[in-house]
């Protein structure tokens, strides 16, 4: 049986294989960082846990990482991924993220640029 962190480095590693690039984790990183930071309504319990989840929960949906991929036809496919969830997907968010932490103090920068270009994240109207 795998500790969470070797299941993270295996991913990792799967992602290698079936190559991803550095640049969609980076991407990614900076895209669910972004998102968390600039949401009205900031997500409960532990700071930074949430963010890290929805990272190695967004990394497992890459191609060529996890899951069943089957194409039948020019129109037909059928993809099934694994629960994404546990102390693994938790260690796989960390691990991206520390990978991507000299680009990510620039986040800030990034927000300000969105934020001037499309304004600020809309409250949902149902908590209005």
């Amino acid at each position: 049986m795998l500790r969470p962190e070797q299941k993270a480095k295996s991913v990792l590693a799967r992602m290698k294989r079936g190559g991803v690039s550095v640049r969609r984790l980076l991407v990614l990183a900076l895209a669910v960082s972004a998102i968390v930071k600039d949401d009205p309504i900031r997500p409960m319990g532990t700071p930074g846990e949430f963010r890290l989840m929805q990272l190695g929960k967004r990394c497992l949906r890459l191609r060529g990482c996890s899951g069943y991929h089957a194409v039948y036809g020019p129109h037909g496919r059928y993809d099934r991924y694994p629960r994404s969830a546990g102390l693994f997907v938790r260690c796989l968010g960390k691990l991206v993220e520390d990978a991507c932490d000299s680009a990510l103090i620039h986040l800030d920068t990034i927000l300000e640029a969105k934020q001037a270009a499309f304004g600020a994240a809309p409250i949902p109207q149902h908590l209005l």
